[in-house]
């Protein structure tokens, strides 16, 4: 990431842009639950309908956290819930809460994202969130970075949904309208797995927990995801370093 990456208006939740159907996903609210005290799925939280989410230390409960990555979504409790605040189900939803700094990397990488503090396995780290925009304005916005030689911040969503053919299909693109997440780089070897989280509303807030204990100082990154274009033009050189590098960046529109 270069010095341009750092121009950019900060954001800390996802926002309507050019194409997005606001009145879906921000206008809407999703149902809550009752429960009067701490909220778990074994006593009827219909909020964790797959099971719970967090343990009592508000880490993401292990056993879930790969298989659920994008086909089966983490609900939070929201603000049509009688729980309150406190409640173990709200993790995401309260924010940052590790302290993390943007450094150079000293590489072609250019700016990264890296913990100031020790992070455990588990433990909720940052979003991704930027401007949800329409598929159109995606691939304008993609020709023209690529044109200008600039970084790509758009982050493409796919979840498939139980007894849906095709799937749901959401463009968050960070480039004018971003958070502290759009500095987290790329690595075949990453430290970080990316969930969905919702609450509230439909909007998807793209989610970084720690897949093992992290080291006070230890660059954080997640996989950009699997490699779907085929094209020699779209791929980037990937320089993570790890011993399982693919080679090239993933490229997925």
């Amino acid at each position: 990431m270069t010095e341009d990456t750092l121009t950019f208006q900060y954001v800390i939740e996802n926002i309507p842009g050019p194409g997005c159907d606001d009145d879906h996903l921000f206008e809407q609210t999703l149902l809550g639950c009752n429960c009067r005290s701490y909220c778990r799925s074994s006593m009827g939280c219909s909020c964790q309908p797959y099971g719970e989410n967090y343990n009592e230390q508000r880490l993401l409960i292990q056993e879930d956290r790969f298989r659920r990555r994008f086909d089966r979504p983490v609900i939070e409790c929201g603000a049509n819930c009688t729980c309150g605040p406190g409640c173990g189900n709200r993790v995401v939803q309260n924010g940052i809460s590790i302290p993390v700094e943007i450094f150079h990397t000293n590489s072609a990488k250019g700016y990264g994202l890296r913990c100031s503090s020790a992070i455990q396995d588990g433990q909720f780290v940052a979003t991704y969130a930027g401007e949800i925009i329409g598929e159109e304005e995606s691939r304008a916005r993609l020709a023209a970075a690529y044109r200008a030689e600039q970084p790509c911040f758009l982050f493409t969503l796919r979840e498939q949904a139980e007894n849906c053919a095709s799937p749901l299909v959401t463009y968050i693109d960070a480039s004018h309208y971003g958070n502290i997440g759009r500095f987290v780089n790329h690595s075949c070897q990453p430290n970080l797995n990316i969930l969905v989280v919702r609450y509230s509303t439909p909007v998807p807030h793209l989610a970084m927990f720690a897949n093992r204990d992290i080291v006070e100082f230890e660059e954080l990154c997640y996989s950009y995801g699997t490699f779907r274009s085929q094209s020699t033009q779209a791929r980037k050189v990937c320089l993570c370093g790890t011993s399982s590098c693919f080679g090239y960046l993933p490229y997925d529109f």
